[in-house]
């Protein structure tokens, strides 16, 4: 399980670039077309939300499996062995919780736009699947969390 959660994060953090790169591409091309051809792209602004948006959930998974979240390491540092262990403990603790309400909350929100229909101003894009999209990857977030909390001896001990 371990082996598939770790291959998951990491196709994910592709995903997570190549959305990043396409983010990129279009807002150069609509810049280009902006400022050099006065015909900016009417849909860059919608399209460019939707691919950070999968951008973000999509990095999560890797990020939480690489502990790579931002940490403070004042406290650890003058804390024996034990004491660092139930830190890392209660960090992996709040990470699954976090992780549980993104998902939670973004199931929520990719239903109640499907119910209401929503579609982007421009292209008429459903939202609802990027949504859905971003919440499974959230999911995988979450379950890479929990792998870490029940996983004690991968803990770095700082």
């Amino acid at each position: 399980m371990d082996r598939l959660i770790r291959r998951l994060s990491y196709w994910l953090a592709l995903a997570a670039g190549a959305a990043l790169i396409a983010t990129t591409a279009l807002m150069f091309f609509d810049a280009m077309g902006r400022y050099f051809l006065s015909a900016p792209l009417p849909f860059a602004v919608e399209l460019v939300e939707l691919f950070i948006g999968l951008s973000i959930t999509f990095g999560m998974a890797y990020t939480t499996y690489e502990r790579g979240h931002i940490s403070v390491d004042l406290l650890p540092a003058a804390l024996p062995p034990v004491g660092r262990r139930v830190l890392s403990t209660l960090a992996d603790i709040t990470a699954v919780i976090f992780m549980g309400t993104i998902c939670w909350q973004l199931f929520k929100k990719a239903g109640s736009m499907m119910r209401d229909g929503m579609l982007t101003q421009i292209l008429g894009l459903p939202v609802h699947p990027f949504v859905y999209v971003m919440a499974v990857a959230a999911a995988l977030a979450a379950a890479v969390a929990v792998l870490l909390l029940l996983h004690p001896a991968d803990r770095t001990e700082g």
